[in-house]
């Protein structure tokens, strides 16, 4: 019988959320290929490589597993945020909660006077000369900031661990980058009840999403303006002699146009991420991003009919 390893939130929540078309191809990937890296476990709990698990859980596929040794959680946590912070974007927020984490958890070693491993070493290595010891100063200078900003990304994570127990799709949208939250804003919504938590941020979500939208429109729009500035370029250089074509000095009919060209390409990529997705594999928090999505897609398209019909 296969041994059951258990999700434990804490170290599940230091798991990165991958964009829905990454997560397909990493399925895919193990589906073809097999499990190729380990699923790393502690104490019979999963440390690294949660998506790995679920993809090759459902699919009912073996994995390699290393069993790694830990002398405390603390220990544990800050070997997984080491694995991950490399792999993030400076300044976002999943950079910002894992320094904060791997501080809180350094920080509650050394007042546990546990002065035999090798990291307290580092850290008093880099205390300068009559300096107030701080255990900040070791991450200040191995991520290159300053010791002040890893204590504020300590009081950060704490916040986003408080979000984390009220609304875990909060959290999650908030570590993937969906949303954008100051640590003052995370302090007054955890005082909230979980279910406006949720309203709150599944409206932020849907406003970057038309942000998003919007600004897809505008380039477009702003390709198909530059490609008739050079048509119109072309045809100012033709010679006199040719003869001159005179052009509209407005338009009405660029931007509807511009969104003509954008449509297809809409029902081209909802067409095929259906086809090639196994819908009873979808993760709940990718079902309710699309439910969303088509949602104000529909609204967009009934306001467009309207208009348009008048």
């Amino acid at each position: 019988m296969k041994p059951i390893y258990r999700i434990d939130s804490e170290f599940y929540n230091l798991t990165i959320p991958l964009p829905s078309e990454k997560y397909m191809e990493l399925e895919k990937s193990i589906l073809l290929n097999g499990c190729r890296d380990p699923i790393r476990t502690w104490d019979g709990i999963i440390i690294d490589g949660h998506k790995r698990y679920k993809i090759c859980s459902s699919a009912k596929m073996d994995f390699p597993v290393e069993n790694m040794y830990f002398s405390s959680r603390e220990d544990a946590i800050i070997w997984a945020c080491n694995e991950r912070i490399p792999h993030v974007i400076p300044g976002s927020s999943a950079f910002k909660y894992l320094i904060g984490k791997q501080y809180i958890c350094e920080k509650d070693i050394y007042h546990r006077s546990d002065h035999t491993r090798d990291v307290q070493k580092d850290i008093i290595g880099v205390v300068k000369s009559g300096e107030k010891f701080r255990v900040s100063l070791l991450l200040a200078s191995k991520y290159k900031i300053n010791h002040t900003t890893v204590e504020k990304y300590g009081t950060l994570s704490a916040k986003m661990d408080l979000l984390a127990s009220k609304s875990p799709k909060s959290f999650q949208a908030l570590l993937a980058g969906r949303i954008h939250l100051s640590q003052k804003t995370i302090e007054e919504i955890t005082q909230w009840e979980n279910k406006k938590i949720g309203y709150y941020v599944r409206g932020m979500i849907m406003e970057e999403e038309k942000k998003r939208q919007d600004k897809f429109i505008r380039n477009e729009n702003l390709q198909h303006e530059n490609s008739q500035r050079k048509q119109n370029t072309e045809v100012n250089e033709i010679p006199l002699s040719v003869g001159i074509k005179e052009m509209p000095a407005f338009d009405p009919d660029m931007a509807i146009r511009g969104l003509t060209l954008t449509i297809p390409t809409w029902i081209g990529s909802i067409e095929r991420a259906i086809s090639k997705t196994k819908v009873e594999l979808v993760s709940p928090q990718a079902r309710d991003q699309l439910i969303q999505s088509l949602l104000r897609l529909d609204e967009q398209i009934m306001l467009a009919m309207e208009a348009v019909e008048k």
